[in-house]
């Protein structure tokens, strides 16, 4: 018996000793922000702030949490933004340097520059998994929370959404706020090894679960019903206007989307050409305005042959934006931005 429990003990510590060792490395190759609620309803969730955080599972990234959870770096304090950024996980941008995000260098160009009527403070809000469908949702917190600022930037890479989704987005589904979670999992999220292997767990089972889709389904796929898409998308950007309007802000949509080459040596993009038009017309209907960055990085690519997705350690020219991705989507806005101003 005492022999047995010599072993286990020896089992455990060096059990404990491992998770130590493993932690240690995965402290700096995978610890991102841990996400927990978020009482405004801005977004879904936020981090806890003022964390360290490093991400080095696509490209290789670093910061800090700002007090408000978010991954702001040029103004820690921004409680009163003239530009507010909403969006997805290319916003949330842990896949670079803090200092190398499109909304860190937008505030770098709008602080550094020698124009004095256009020293405008970003807030970015970027968060995992905020696509079209959760920013449009939450639109109205965003408003409220943020009610003196001058622009509301919501990024998206997709305007292609089924009926089904457009009436989720109508009827505000997609906020979905998390909720508190328990002792055991709080402090399971604040062992490294522990996130990574879940994480790891989590897209093996998703993998494992995926079905292709049948050939014959494919093929008879009913064309979309376009009309109906526009009355839907009508609604909701009317309605984001509308929010605006009321405050005395302008709304902004942010569309990037990767590319490729064909065969002939054709650029091919990513963003269906009949949805991004349709989109775009209730864009224009409803008054708001759209920056497109696609245009930048295809001439970027073709000119200096630079990806703006993917990294050395993933893909070249696909998964998230990177530092030129980033860097031409902060000079277009910057550039689209001051051509406003300058007609007011």
């Amino acid at each position: 018996m005492k022999k047995f429990a010599a072993y286990l003990f020896k089992c455990i510590i060096a059990g404990a000793i491992s998770l130590v060792l493993l932690s240690l490395f995965s402290l700096v190759y995978y610890n991102p922000p841990i996400a927990t609620e978020q009482p405004d309803s801005v977004t879904n969730y936020r981090f806890v702030p003022n964390k360290n955080w490093s991400f080095m599972l696509e490209g290789v990234g670093f910061g800090e949490t700002d007090s408000l959870g978010y991954n702001n770096a040029y103004y820690d304090e921004c409680l009163n933004p003239d530009i507010v950024c909403i969006g997805s996980s290319h916003l949330e941008a842990l896949q670079v340097p803090q200092d190398a995000n499109c909304v860190y260098i937008l505030n770098q160009m709008f602080d550094k520059d020698n124009e004095s009527d256009n020293n405008f403070k970003c807030i970015n809000l970027g968060m995992s998994g905020h696509s079209f469908e959760v920013s449009a949702s939450n639109f109205k917190y965003v408003a409220d929370k943020f009610p003196n600022s001058k622009y509301i930037l919501i990024e998206t890479s997709n305007v292609e959404f089924s009926l089904d989704v457009l009436d989720d987005i109508i009827a505000g589904n997609f906020h979905t706020p998390i909720e508190k979670k328990g002792f055991i999992a709080e402090t399971a999220q604040k062992v490294p090894f522990i996130r990574l292997m879940y994480k790891k767990f989590s897209e093996s089972a998703v993998a494992n679960n995926a079905v292709a889709p049948a050939t014959d389904n494919m093929s008879q796929k009913a064309e979309p019903d376009m009309n109906v898409y526009s009355e839907k998308m009508n609604i909701i950007i009317s309605n984001i206007s509308k929010i605006c309007a009321e405050k005395g802000i302008e709304p902004i949509i942010l569309l990037h989307g990767m590319f490729w080459e064909d065969e002939d040596r054709n650029i091919v993009t990513e963003m269906n050409k009949t949805y991004k038009d349709a989109f775009l017309k209730c864009c224009e209907d409803n008054g708001v305005k759209v920056i497109d960055a696609t245009p930048g990085m295809i001439f970027a690519y073709k000119e200096n042959f630079e990806f703006s997705y993917g990294f050395s350690n993933t893909k070249p020219g696909e998964g998230h934006l990177n530092k030129t991705g980033h860097r031409i989507i902060a000079e277009t806005i910057y550039t689209k931005i001051n051509e406003w101003e300058d007609t007011k």
